[in-house]
């Protein structure tokens, strides 16, 4: 993810969980900075990209014949509305 960084986080770690982070970064040729990026990344999943990629799924899986697309978009908001 390559986005302006705008927030800092000051943390403090025990010594062995620094020296686990820092072979981490060595062993990938990262930062110890990207490492933890990374972990939260892991740990705190973006929800958004999990929607996202439900949803693509879900597409995918569907074979959709399109013909008149306001009907199209029509039918599948009913089905959508039948889903609740």
């Amino acid at each position: 993810m390559c986005m302006a960084k705008t927030r800092r986080l000051q943390i403090l770690l025990e010594p062995d969980q620094f020296e686990r982070i820092e072979r981490a970064a060595a062993d990938s040729g990262g930062s110890v900075a990207s490492v933890i990026r990374d972990a939260i990344d892991r740990y705190v999943p973006d929800q958004r990209a999990d929607r996202k990629s439900a949803i693509e799924a879900f597409l995918r899986g569907r074979e959709v014949e399109m013909g008149d697309w306001a009907e199209e978009k029509r039918r599948m908001l009913d089905e959508m509305a039948g889903m609740d």
